[in-house]
């Protein structure tokens, strides 16, 4: 509750926070130079997000929803590598825009959808 206060106070203050991506992504960096076991913890939540879109992907396959031709796996690091680049990317600008990442989850749906 104190790192989000801080965060949203500085981000309305308009400080070298103002970036609420950029702040998230500094916090992540620096968690893991202290706490050697959070990369691993945060790769073993990775997993377990890739996990749940694959099983949405096999979903999707099953009722015909999307090719039956791909590989669940794949299609879902796919999702996953969409969310997590668009977030660093964003990061690195001015912040991650759901519209943005709305139009390529769209756009990776039309090309595997059946």
């Amino acid at each position: 509750k104190q790192v989000y206060k801080t965060a949203m106070g500085n981000f309305k203050k308009k400080s070298q926070m103002s970036n609420i991506d950029r702040s998230y992504l500094s916090l992540v960096l620096n968690i893991g130079y202290y706490y050697p076991d959070f990369y691993k913890k945060m790769n073993e939540i990775f997993g377990l997000e890739i996990k749940e879109w694959e099983i949405a992907i096999e979903n999707a396959i099953s009722t015909g929803e999307i090719r039956n031709d791909l590989e669940p796996k794949i299609v879902a690091k796919q999702f996953h590598f969409i969310f997590h680049g668009l977030a660093f990317n964003s990061a690195l600008e001015n912040g991650i825009k759901s519209t943005d990442l709305e139009v390529l989850y769209l756009s990776l749906y039309h090309f595997i959808k059946s």
